[in-house]
């Protein structure tokens, strides 16, 4: 074996050959077709998806997108046709941005429910508190407020 006319394309062709099983682009394939977001998030489950198209090698752009549109959670497919988005004709920025955002915003309603307990996320808006019992004539907040015209 003569190391000088090796290129170095070569090199790695013949380094993950040795390696790697010879069935090993097969599995990973096998792996890609049936791999979802599922409990990730959408960055994550980016991430996941380009390292597989690396180790596989062979994918067109159209592909990638396409995977990365069907794996995505039902609720997101559902935001990204929304946003007239398209598996066929979108960029993988494109609806990794949209997925991504929607991801936030799906998040917030959730946290807002749990912080209050009864869905209406309690709301800050001084203007909401009820005033004291009006029966107590010695209640300085009745007193110092019923006088005040309203500035709205």
């Amino acid at each position: 074996m003569e190391l000088k006319k090796w290129k170095l394309n070569k090199f790695f062709v013949e380094l993950f050959n040795y390696c790697f099983p010879p069935d090993f682009r097969l599995r990973q394939r096998s792996k890609l077709n049936d791999f979802e977001q599922k409990h990730m998030r959408v960055s994550e489950y980016a991430a996941e998806l380009l390292v597989m198209f690396r180790t596989i090698g062979s994918s067109t752009k159209r592909e990638r997108v396409e995977k990365l549109w069907n794996g995505l959670r039902p609720e997101l497919q559902q935001a990204l046709w929304r946003e007239n988005l398209e598996p066929q004709h979108s960029t993988w920025k494109q609806v990794l941005r949209v997925a991504e955002r929607h991801e936030i915003a799906d998040r917030i309603i959730p946290n807002e429910k749990r912080s209050n307990g009864n869905g209406t996320g309690g709301s800050r808006n001084q203007n909401n508190r009820q005033k004291p019992d009006n029966g107590n004539e010695n209640n300085s907040y009745s007193k110092s407020n019923e006088n005040k015209g309203s500035n709205w």
